[in-house]
């Protein structure tokens, strides 16, 4: 009896194991996704936005998740994530499908997918979202915009003066001109005060009205060039005085098809000789001064009526306006301008442009 008794039980093992090896899917996955697939992302969306839109959360989860009163989780516990959502008032209809972590990532995939955004994407913001929960941060309901974002910081970093203007100039042959413009003095301090460039500037520190010493025999940067020395001994009078000549660059960059110029960007572009040329081949060593309009969006009835070198004097006439601000400063005489660097003691500098 006893030994029937030990074949009945073996019995039941060996059915009980076959039952359950019949739960494990037979591509090779973990068992948790449907055999017959899930689709595609839209699929999933579709699926998501309407067949669960008017479920209750708490009817979701309990309907999809917990079946089975002894299912258990990976770490053998019951699952219970969703009780931390719910609150205390569970009544409140949010649209869901299966659970919330489904909802969120499939959710995400879809918003990649819509922005046309590289699939990539999706690990870097998990990943911030993760660093982000980390520090304790408190993602609202409301969440904060970006332009309140960008306006709050740059109040507190004092950036405000860096963003740009727009001023409307009457043109040659009618019409008006809308120009974007920087202000050069915050666009200057910020190149000086860039932590990559600041440390290496060429500046005699110790007197910078006498520029750097260098081999004679050897021509490299602008500052070992004749000019240079003739410009120097001549407009910087004083010990505190730094000639910082400034290197313009211009140039029109087509975004439509074929370069038409229907779709141009002509941005004015500035950096310092005193910033070295390795370092003035990057781009962030620049920075703009203005945009240059396109003058060539003209309608044809109005080319006819055109006066020889009309779009070159509304070119001057911006450009009159995008250098406005570094006209004023040399009237001035330069500006004072604070170095940080530690071997110039945090002293004053009048930097002559």
């Amino acid at each position: 009896m006893d030994e029937d008794d030990d074949n009945s039980d073996d019995d039941k093992t060996i059915e009980w194991e076959e039952e359950s090896s019949k739960s494990v899917s037979s591509n090779g996955d973990d068992g948790n996704t449907p055999s017959e697939g899930i689709g595609n992302l839209d699929d999933l969306v579709n699926g998501i936005d309407n067949d669960f839109d008017d479920t209750l959360l708490s009817t979701t989860l309990n309907e999809y998740n917990f079946n089975d009163d002894n299912s258990v989780n990976n770490s053998g516990t019951a699952e219970s994530d969703y009780d931390s959502s719910l609150g205390s008032d569970s009544t409140v209809p949010i649209p869901i499908g299966g659970n919330a972590a489904m909802r969120a990532q499939v959710s995400l995939l879809h918003l990649l997918e819509q922005s046309y955004l590289p699939i990539r994407m999706y690990d870097k913001i998990m990943d911030w979202a993760s660093e982000a929960n980390s520090y304790n941060y408190d993602f609202p309901t409301t969440p904060v915009r970006r332009s309140t974002v960008l306006n709050q910081y740059s109040t507190r970093f004092q950036m405000h003066e860096m963003h740009s203007k727009q001023t409307v100039i009457p043109l040659e042959g009618g019409g008006l001109g809308h120009i974007t413009h920087f202000n050069f003095e915050a666009m200057l301090n910020s190149l000086l005060s860039d932590p990559r460039i600041r440390d290496i500037l060429i500046v005699n520190w110790d007197n910078p009205s006498k520029g750097v010493r260098q081999d004679p025999s050897h021509v490299s940067d602008v500052h070992t060039a004749k000019w240079f020395f003739q410009t120097q001994k001549r407009m910087c009078t004083e010990p505190d005085h730094l000639l910082c000549p400034i290197i313009l660059a211009c140039d029109r960059a087509h975004c439509d098809e074929g370069g038409k110029s229907r779709l141009s960007l002509e941005p004015m572009l500035f950096t310092l000789a005193i910033i070295p040329q390795e370092l003035r081949t990057q781009p962030w060593a620049w920075r703009p001064l203005g945009y240059l309009n396109n003058l060539h969006l003209a309608p044809s009835s109005e080319s006819s009526t055109q006066l020889r070198g009309q779009n070159i004097r509304n070119t001057h006439r911006m450009l009159r306006l995008i250098f406005a601000d570094i006209h004023h400063l040399q009237k001035a005489g330069g500006i004072i301008k604070t170095f940080l660097k530690s071997s110039s003691n945090g002293s004053d500098v009048t930097v002559t442009l």
